[in-house]
């Protein structure tokens, strides 16, 4: 279980509760102290919210993802500081999210035909010590990127009666993240995106399709005396949207 409190941006006291669930995984462990390698695979592995509450006071939420077919591993090197370096790979991934309070509802469900991750991350004995710390400033460095295949999802909301449904499908995607004490650079990318909507607060249906989209930030992230880099980008390759939205 993973419990995960924490407060909005509104001032607001959150809690969250994860549960990782697996069936018949099998993993091999091999080395020697300061140098071990994990190898492990596993038909399924869940990961579900078990409860989300806003203000102490619980919100009807349901969130799960599957990962099928998990295979991969990882090695742990070093002593005080370690080194975790992952390799990971997912034949196919489901989500499915439900959710309803105050008269607003929503429903989610979407599936990812692969999934690879590659990720090494460096973790000092005391990084995770003092509540409230920035383990960053500890030491904590993180490097890593994961790809996916193709991928569907159908998305419906409702407010007030009025009802907002959709599709979104794309060929692939990546992102990709670097994090330490100094800077972070993270970017993700989606290829053969499209989506198409319809709402009650839309006087006509609303369809896009883009050949590629993708974001980068970069920026430093402690202060310095001397220059540090910033960089930012959103490309929007091939573009196209249906004759009502484009007449506006």
């Amino acid at each position: 279980p993973l419990h995960v409190e924490g407060t909005d941006e509104a001032g607001k006291a959150f809690s969250v509760d994860l549960s990782m669930t697996q069936a018949g995984m099998a993993m091999n462990v091999s080395g020697m102290p300061g140098a071990l390698t994990y190898q492990m695979n596993a038909p399924r592995v869940t990961i579900e919210l078990d409860q989300l509450t806003e203000e102490g006071v619980p919100v009807p939420a349901e969130i799960v993802v599957g990962l099928n077919n998990v295979a991969g591993g990882y090695t742990s090197t070093g002593t005080d500081l370690k080194t975790l370096d992952y390799d990971m790979n997912v034949e196919s991934v489901d989500v499915k999210a439900t959710g309803a309070e105050d008269g607003t509802s929503f429903t989610l469900n979407g599936t990812l035909a692969t999934m690879a991750m590659q990720m090494v991350m460096t973790v000092p004995a005391n990084a995770m010590v003092a509540e409230g710390a920035n383990p960053f400033a500890a030491g904590l460095d993180l490097d890593g990127a994961y790809s996916f295949g193709a991928g569907t999802f159908t998305f419906n909301a409702t407010e007030d009666g009025a009802a907002t449904d959709g599709t979104m499908t794309m060929t692939g995607g990546n992102v990709a993240f670097a994090m330490d004490h100094a800077a972070m650079d993270y970017s993700f990318g989606l290829q053969g995106l499209t989506t198409a909507m319809t709402s009650a607060e839309l006087p006509f249906p609303v369809s896009l399709a883009m050949n590629a989209m993708d974001f980068r930030l970069a920026m430093p992230m402690s202060p310095s005396d001397a220059p540090a880099d910033f960089a930012g980008r959103l490309n929007l390759g091939g573009l196209t949207v249906n004759e009502e939205l484009w007449a506006m």
